[in-house]
């Protein structure tokens, strides 16, 4: 699961110490299925954080997976999909 590439393997070490160590308020506050929940201002930073990772590493490397290949970063965000769906 780790890019043989070193560029994309010092990528995914970043983005994977992110989203480890950060995203607390997006963590508090989307927590599950709460219909017309309005999001706090902290925590739609880290929803913007997120997708701006998402973006660079889609438009960087072409997808389908965050490093063009499954790998452990595409793990680490898997759930936060599940965040931003419910």
């Amino acid at each position: 699961m780790l890019p043989k590439d070193l560029i994309k393997r010092t990528r995914l070490r970043s983005i994977c110490g992110e989203m480890h160590s950060g995203f607390g308020a997006m963590r508090s506050a989307l927590q599950g299925d709460f219909p017309n929940f309005k999001v706090w201002k902290r925590a739609q930073a880290d929803i913007d954080r997120i997708t701006t990772i998402w973006r660079e590493c889609l438009d960087l490397y072409g997808g389908p997976f965050l490093l063009d290949e499954r790998s452990m970063a595409d793990a680490m965000y898997a759930p936060v999909v599940t965040r931003f769906i419910t």
